[in-house]
């Protein structure tokens, strides 16, 4: 029907079509979560938790930047601390092998509350426990929001190494744009951050929050507009 009415489409990935839009982006777009020394041309890595954990990089081909894109969220999860590794264990338990999806992201942070909750604590979603932990930190939902900023600063610090972002992080999704205040009180960097003898190295990589959450949209305009 569309092709009989003159119109051409072009399915993308939800993740291809942000990196077009971070390719664009403006300091409006985002918060600086580290300042780094950006490389020009260096390769960029985008990190965004929401439904799913979406993981792509823009790689630099002598003109302009172009999307690559991964499955990179369905890796293992890494746990990097006593509680990680337990939270590891019960997720196991329950599904096999553990991905990173399973941690960092929405669904995860309802796995996590489920981990961390007393027997017979009313069940709750993703959203209310987010919002709940903001207004009450110091409840079993602050808990869980905190575990889960560290397992999200982990992975991302993960994935910089992987794609040795020297042109920048950017954390995406619509969970980071939404507690972008939260993200911003350190632990989210720290974990980022601890990466051993290549602390110095993601130390030096700008990482910047996206709180324009229209920016796929952007990016699917630019793909249409100029599909080479």
């Amino acid at each position: 029907m569309l092709r009989r009415l003159g119109i051409d489409v072009r399915l993308v990935n939800d993740f291809h079509a942000l990196a077009e839009g971070v390719a664009q982006a403006a300091p409006g777009d985002y918060v600086v979560l580290q300042e780094g020394m950006q490389v020009p041309g260096g390769t960029i890595a985008l990190v965004g938790a929401g439904t799913g954990l979406g993981v792509a990089s823009l790689a630099w081909d002598g003109r302009r930047y172009r999307p690559v894109p991964s499955e990179a969220g369905h890796i293992s999860f890494a746990p990097h601390s006593e509680t990680e590794l337990a939270l590891l264990r019960h997720l196991a338990a329950l599904h096999g092998r553990v991905s990173a999806e399973r941690v960092v992201s929405g669904h995860g942070i309802a796995a996590i509350y489920e981990f961390l909750r007393t027997p017979g604590a009313p069940a709750a979603d993703p959203a209310q426990i987010s919002r709940n932990a903001v207004v009450d930190p110091g409840s079993i939902e602050g808990k869980v929001l905190d575990l889960f900023i560290r397992c999200y600063g982990g992975f991302a610090g993960d994935i910089a190494l992987a794609f040795l972002s020297r042109g920048g992080v950017y954390i995406c999704g619509g969970i980071a744009a939404k507690l972008a205040g939260r993200f911003r009180q350190g632990d989210f960097m720290a974990a980022f951050l601890d990466k051993g003898r290549h602390r110095a190295l993601v130390g030096a990589m700008p990482v910047r929050l996206v709180t324009n959450e229209s920016l796929g949209l952007l990016g699917a305009a630019r793909i249409a507009l100029a599909p080479d």
